[in-house]
């Protein structure tokens, strides 16, 4: 018995186990949210750019001019490449479309400037021909121009380049070891290789912020509290159409901490505020373009008008012409029968004179 039951241990020791199926690697790029933007910055731009030009299927020259739907998908295929930290899910949706709203608008501002015949590449035909003739509505020259006019007014100079304030915040972090102060991105972002600020703005801001807080912000560095000296130049600078001066794109609150998913966002409130404004300018310019085509339809109706009116003038012109050379035809026609008849009679009544006047004896 026991040689038996030692059989049946061994057969069930020899039995073959399911083989455990190899974990799959995550090889998704783990990224973080600062501010506005993406760390890293660059690179995540250059990918949501990819991203929304390979599914380009419509006739769209705002971002949030695009179906809701149609993004959720830009998103997803997102989402394919990049992973985060879940607690801040309602951050990184919210930057992403920033972001690409961004990416979005400076390439149509270029694509603007380009004749029709230079179509990007990923448009269609009928895509790239309608924003073509909507581009060229009066309506919409007249807002581009007022935009234009009011980014100018708003535009102040800095040595930043193409680089956001936060790459050039994580780049001052590596040479200092430790957070920089908003001072400190301010300095690099507005100094040339000179040393010297860019304009009188510059260094008066800096210097007045340096005079009434630049104790304070030493403090804060000792304590490691960077994210004080971001408050307290924001206060110093003011608000400006939504912006602060020195801050690139703006600053708010995940600058200065982290939502978690226990607290509510309030940015999908403000997506859809901007989707509804985009909204209505798109449904302005889509009206726009209809009076444009009724006046145009119009204008065509009134030329051919006068076209016919010329061609009616001008067969009536006609008309008259011919019956004055058919008067004239006829008239000089029956002055020559008659003309011959009148001969012929006369000839006879001579003849028969002539004749009557031979008869006679003299």
């Amino acid at each position: 018995m026991a040689a038996d039951e030692e059989h049946d241990t061994n057969m069930g020791d020899n039995d073959e186990q399911p083989a455990e199926q190899p974990a799959v690697e995550d090889r998704r790029v783990n990224i973080r949210v600062r501010g506005k933007a993406f760390i890293p910055s660059h690179s995540v731009t250059r990918s949501i750019t990819k991203i929304w030009k390979a599914r380009f299927t419509g006739c769209w020259d705002t971002w949030s001019s695009v179906p809701r739907d149609e993004r959720n998908i830009w998103y997803n295929a997102f989402k394919i490449k990049y992973k985060w930290d879940a607690r801040i899910e309602g951050d990184v949706k919210s930057v992403f479309n920033t972001v690409g709203s961004r990416s979005f608008r400076n390439f149509m501002s270029k694509a603007r400037k380009k004749p029709p015949t230079e179509k990007p590449e990923f448009m269609h035909d009928e895509a790239w021909q309608t924003l073509c003739r909507r581009w060229r509505l009066p309506s919409f020259i007249a807002k581009s121009n007022k935009g234009k006019k009011a980014r100018e007014a708003n535009k102040r100079l800095h040595t930043g380049g193409s680089a956001s304030n936060v790459d050039h915040g994580m780049q001052l972090a590596e040479e200092l070891k430790r957070e920089p102060t908003a001072a400190e991105i301010f300095e690099r972002t507005h100094k040339g290789k000179n040393k010297m600020f860019v304009n009188d703005e510059a260094k008066e801001t800096w210097e007045q912020y340096i005079e009434n807080h630049g104790a304070d912000d030493s403090l804060d560095i000792t304590s490691g509290k960077i994210s004080n000296t971001h408050k307290r130049w924001i206060g110093h600078v003011g608000s400006k159409n939504g912006s602060y001066y020195g801050s690139g794109s703006g600053v708010d609150k995940y600058l200065f901490q982290r939502d978690t998913d226990d607290e509510p966002s309030v940015n999908n409130s403000h997506e859809d505020l901007d989707h509804f404004e985009d909204r209505l300018n798109q449904q302005e310019v889509e009206q726009g373009l209809m009076r444009d085509e009724f006046d145009t339809l119009r204008n065509a109706q009134e030329d051919q008008s006068r076209k016919l009116a010329q061609v009616l003038e001008a067969q009536a012109s006609y008309e008259q012409n011919l019956k004055k050379i058919v008067y004239e035809e006829v008239t000089k026609v029956v002055a020559q029968e008659v003309g011959k008849v009148v001969s012929q009679e006369v000839s006879k009544a001579t003849r028969q004179i002539l004749k009557a006047i031979g008869g006679k004896k003299v």
